[in-house]
């Protein structure tokens, strides 16, 4: 099984399918943002794709920092 699918299978799963699915949501619920998103998910995917994903802490900073510096959500 690839790191990507591990990562996916394991409870930190969370941030990355919230991450993921706010940006979809924009560009299929708020077409005015599309362009926005969009650009958004070529920098998060470029992003990702250089992290080490058996990295837990670097996973969990690339999280954070999409959820709640660049998208906006409360901390919990």
């Amino acid at each position: 099984m690839d790191a990507g699918l591990r990562l996916l299978t394991k409870t930190r799963a969370t941030g990355p399918y919230r991450l993921w699915g706010d940006l979809t949501d924009r560009v299929e619920l708020r077409p005015h943002e599309e362009a926005l998103a969009l650009g958004q998910m070529m920098t998060a995917a470029r992003e990702w794709l250089l992290l080490d994903p058996h990295d837990g802490d670097a996973v969990r900073r690339y999280v954070q920092h999409w959820l709640y510096d660049v998208l906006g959500h409360e901390h919990e």
